[in-house]
């Protein structure tokens, strides 16, 4: 199975939280909810003791893909956002999870994807070679950085897509402005950093963004490299500290995620 997703642990979900004026629930206990990308979901989880959880998801009850696993603190709201799902399309999820030395697995729910918005997506055609080169075909998924430095097409040009060329995930970077990725890829902990062009006038931008299309910080590049030039000074992305760490280097320049 395809394991490509991250637990991101927040604060809130008092209707899931022990002692914060809710209903007692027996734990542990989910709750699937939309995100502002119609293709993620945010799977949300409390448990009566620490350990490991991963969520796995498909079209029907056998699934197919799931997350990584990753840590759950006792009684404390953890969030799995979900992506990887085609539009308009409902999705079995459950989650499994090992605590106290014993596994426990979640009952099914479903979630149902929002159709796409109305800016447009690259048509794709999928070909494959007939009689097939092989008995199975490779899993995987197409991540597309599309490239129009025009800005005339106004169509999504940062997504992902199945083996048939379905969207699965995307981002909009703001093409109806004519703003477009140069590039972008996938971060260790499952965000998405972008390089984003807004043209001559207004320059690009380093973007951090979760699955469901939150920015989580970003920086104009202009201004990281005005930062970076600055003597006896170490910059990470949203941080600065006083000298290099290595002592090695009087000037350092670092942007980290």
């Amino acid at each position: 199975m395809n394991r490509v997703y991250r637990l991101e642990v927040v604060a809130g979900l008092c209707c899931l939280c022990i002692g914060c004026g809710a209903p007692t629930i027996t734990l542990p206990n989910t709750l699937i909810a939309t995100t502002q990308n119609p293709l993620v979901a945010q799977y949300w989880m409390v448990s009566a003791c620490s350990g490991q959880v991963m969520v796995e998801f498909g079209p029907d009850t056998s699934y197919g893909r799931s997350t990584s696993w990753s840590s759950i603190q006792s009684r404390y709201p953890t969030r799995l956002l979900v992506a990887g799902m085609r539009a308009a399309t409902t999705y079995h999820m459950r989650s499994h999870l090992t605590c106290g030395g014993s596994p426990w697995t979640s009952r099914d729910q479903t979630f149902t994807t929002g159709p796409l918005p109305s800016t447009s997506f690259p048509t794709l055609t999928i070909t494959r070679p007939n009689p097939s080169l092989s008995s199975t075909e490779s899993p995987g998924i197409e991540l597309l950085n599309l490239l129009d430095i025009t800005g005339t097409s106004k169509m999504i040009q940062s997504l992902v897509t199945d083996r048939d060329g379905n969207p699965i995930w995307y981002y909009d970077t703001g093409v109806k402005q004519g703003y477009f990725p140069s590039t972008f890829k996938v971060l260790p902990n499952s965000h998405m950093i972008f390089s984003i062009s807004k043209g001559n006038l207004f320059g690009t931008i380093l973007r951090d963004i979760d699955l469901a299309g939150n920015t989580i910080r970003e920086m104009d590049i202009a201004a990281l490299e005005q930062k970076m030039r600055l003597p006896w000074n170490y910059f990470s992305f949203g941080r600065r500290s006083r000298g290099p760490r290595s002592g090695l280097e009087p000037c350092v320049g670092v942007v980290s995620f």
